[in-house]
């Protein structure tokens, strides 16, 4: 009885109970920033060659002076998503959406802290697991997403080509 319940609580899904980005993709204009808060997507290389990895960075940045907390409806909190170009499909998370506990939480950054979130990617075709990316050749978007209780952020997205 217990496995169902832990189940049902992991596929309920993160944020606002959206399938994932492909829900908004292409429509309207990304809040990257907001209530003393931004949500930046950086990726340091352009072009990933085969052998080479990068890491990708998402950082929710606190701008004010003072204490901020954000209320979450669920265990996802700064959600990376990776949309392959063209078509719009979402790579990673693998299947298009995360996962997440069905739980109240919680992120307070103090005064100019970041959040960062990493991705390490690398050129190929292996399994994905959570902050670890094996991308085929193709061009992609990255951005990261927050969805709290009051406050809904979406970052610029950063392009990444792999050879």
């Amino acid at each position: 009885m217990w496995m169902a319940g832990a189940c049902l609580l992991l596929a309920a899904g993160c944020g606002d109970g959206s399938t994932g980005p492909e829900d908004r993709l292409g429509g309207g204009t990304p809040h990257f920033e907001g209530g003393g808060l931004s949500l930046t997507a950086v990726v340091p290389v352009d072009t990933l060659r085969a052998g080479e990895t990068t890491t990708a960075e998402f950082r929710l940045r606190n701008k004010t002076g003072s204490e901020i907390t954000i209320h979450f409806n669920s265990g996802g909190q700064v959600l990376p998503f990776i949309v392959q170009d063209p078509g719009r499909t979402v790579v990673y998370p693998q299947g298009g959406w995360w996962g997440c506990t069905a739980a109240l939480t919680t992120l307070t950054l103090a005064g100019g802290e970041t959040r960062t979130v990493p991705v390490q990617i690398e050129r190929g075709t292996g399994p994905m697991h959570h902050g670890r990316v094996s991308l085929p050749p193709g061009r992609y978007e990255l951005f990261a997403e927050v969805t709290g209780r009051d406050l809904t952020l979406r970052s610029k997205a950063d392009t990444l080509v792999v050879q």
